[in-house]
């Protein structure tokens, strides 16, 4: 009762409290965004004897990947690799999933091919991580800006290698990942890319320098990767694999794992830098204001759908106002531009920080 008494003093003008969408809207007390726990673009193929066991098997592998994947997102690289490889079974992977969806798939009567998206339980994520001790993260921050390159003599595989950007997860990543537009960054270097991450609030670009050699013993990738930022420059180094040349897939297949290790690379800091920020990232708090249950739930879920907010708070709530506790990553005017592209304005009033939707 405490806690919405000072609300009412904060708005003044508020009436009645609205007990009962204080019950039944109230969010969890840390609300992380849901597409840190999804994992997409996970391709699995499987031929068996007939297509309905080839697509079990297929679906199955798929969750063991994707539950890799999502411990690998939330945790250090030196710490797993510290605690040798973390084998997951099929059970653990299930327990962690409440969702699946077939982003496309192909199949005959013996084989399946599909591009799959799963979609987290995040309880039963961090009891998996903490039962085996490993630490994890949920800090979230800027986007990063990618731009594929290829060099002249690999010309062939740029869709290819755009494609394993495109359709690699890489938006729901801890720092998410956003493709630039063909010919829109003309130089590798930040003030040409500068316009292009301001658009999607992206504080870095990485320029990911991409090379193919098809021979007689297989097929071998190499990419470079350099991330550039108005504080200068750092080289991601070099990713080489080799694979079997086989079909055009195979290839393809080089080219995910290549985006995914660079993509494992330039979070590795971020989440090392976020362990000693836990707890204590940046937050405000702000008086969201509404002028009915419909415009409240409206703009709860555009900020559902920021990019910078880590977690949303609700202290107290009543007919026409709610006070909320903001925790977000980045400098708070990134915040401002990213809740106006959701439809939100975040300006200041006589009350403090104040939160409304635009004006249609």
């Amino acid at each position: 009762m405490a806690v919405l008494a000072g609300l009412v003093r904060r708005l003044p003008v508020f009436g009645v409290l609205w007990a009962v969408i204080s019950l039944s809207l109230a969010p969890a007390a840390s609300a992380q965004r849901g597409d840190l726990y999804v994992v997409a673009g996970v391709q699995v193929d499987a031929q068996v004897a007939n297509a309905r066991d080839a697509r079990a098997l297929a679906i199955d592998a798929g969750q063991i990947e994707a539950a890799s994947r999502m411990i690998a997102r939330v945790t250090l690289a030196a710490e797993r690799a510290s605690r040798g490889a973390i084998t997951l079974d099929s059970a653990s992977a299930r327990r962690m999933i409440v969702g699946l969806e077939v982003e496309q798939e192909r199949q005959s009567a013996t084989r399946y091919l599909a591009s799959l998206k799963f979609t987290f339980d995040p309880g039963e994520v961090r009891n998996y991580l903490r039962t085996r001790n490993l630490q994890f993260t949920e800090y979230r921050g800027a986007p990063i800006l990618v731009v594929p390159v290829v060099e002249a003599d690999s010309a062939t595989y740029a869709d290819f290698w755009r494609r394993s950007w495109l359709v690699g997860g890489f938006r729901n990543e801890l720092r998410p990942f956003e493709i630039a537009p063909k010919g829109s960054v003309l130089r590798e270097d930040w003030a040409n890319a500068a316009p292009v991450a301001g658009a999607v609030l992206a504080d870095s670009v990485i320029f990911t320098r991409l090379s193919v050699a098809i021979g007689p013993s297989g097929a071998r990738v190499i990419a470079k990767a350099r991330q550039s930022s108005v504080a200068g420059e750092i080289d991601l180094g070099m990713v080489s694999l080799s694979g079997p040349a086989g079909d055009v897939a195979a290839v393809q297949a080089l080219l995910d794992r290549a985006a995914r290790d660079i993509v494992e690379r330039a979070t590795e800091e971020w989440k090392r830098q976020a362990f000693g920020r836990a707890g204590s990232g940046t937050g405000l708090s702000v008086t969201a204001l509404y002028s009915s249950h419909s415009e409240w739930n409206r703009l709860r879920a555009a900020l559902e759908r920021s990019r910078l907010l880590t977690g949303v708070r609700q202290q107290a709530i009543s007919v026409e106002g709610a006070l909320l506790r903001l925790s977000f990553a980045g400098a708070e005017d990134l915040l401002k531009a990213d809740l106006a592209k959701q439809g939100i304005v975040l300006e200041s009033g006589d009350i403090g920080p104040v939160l409304r939707l635009k004006a249609p």
